[in-house]
Order: structure tokens, then sequence, then C-alpha cells
């Protein structure tokens, strides 16, 4: 944080300012050197308190919504493999042998 930010705070102690930080760390280090009349948050912060104003309500975020995402994403795909294994049909006898490896020589092959 700059000398000058904490010098025009001081020289307008009757002045509200609000201090845009960065990341949450540089916001709590300002808090802590600003005077009373300076408030620091981060723009994220700042965002979030002005769309919770407009919808006159508190937000309440999900920590977990990026995971529960990827969960519902894997299910699906598990859910649609498991559906088409079990809706296809099983192959001939024959089938297991052909084609399975490249090897010429491999002893378990069938022409």
């Amino acid at each position: 944080m700059t000398t000058t930010l904490t010098l025009i705070a001081r020289a307008l102690p009757n002045t509200p300012i609000l201090a845009i930080a960065f990341n949450k760390r540089i916001a709590e280090e300002m808090a802590q050197r600003l005077p009373s009349n300076a408030t620091s948050k981060t723009l994220n912060a700042v965002g979030h308190r002005a769309w919770a104003d407009q919808i006159r309500k508190r937000l309440v975020l999900n920590k977990d919504k990026a995971y529960e995402a990827l969960e519902e994403k894997i299910d699906a795909m598990v859910s649609a493999s498991v559906q088409f294994a079990e809706e296809s049909p099983w192959p001939e006898e024959i089938e297991m042998y052909r084609d399975v490896y490249v090897q010429e020589d491999y002893p378990y092959t069938m022409d």
C-alpha cells in the first residue's frame, strides 16, 4: 500500500474513503493501516454488496458450485456409459479372439 493513500486519508478525516484492493490479503493489510474514515474492500466484495443491495437480499455463495457441477457432468457421463453398455448386444464368442492384438505371433489369436 502506498504512503500517499494513508496521507490522503489522514488529511481528510471527515471524508469517507473507499480503498479498493486486488485481493483479500491486501484489503486486510490496508484496513489495519488506514485511519477509521477509510474502508478497504476487494472489488469482488464491492460488487457482491452492490448486487445484494440491488436484489434486496443477502447473497449466499455456494463454495462447492464448481465441484457439484463437475460431479453432475461425471454422473451423467457414467450413466450414459452404463446405459450404452447395458443396451449393447454381446459379441459373438469368436469375436472375443479376433482383431484384439496386432502382434502377428501372439499365441491366442485366430485367423
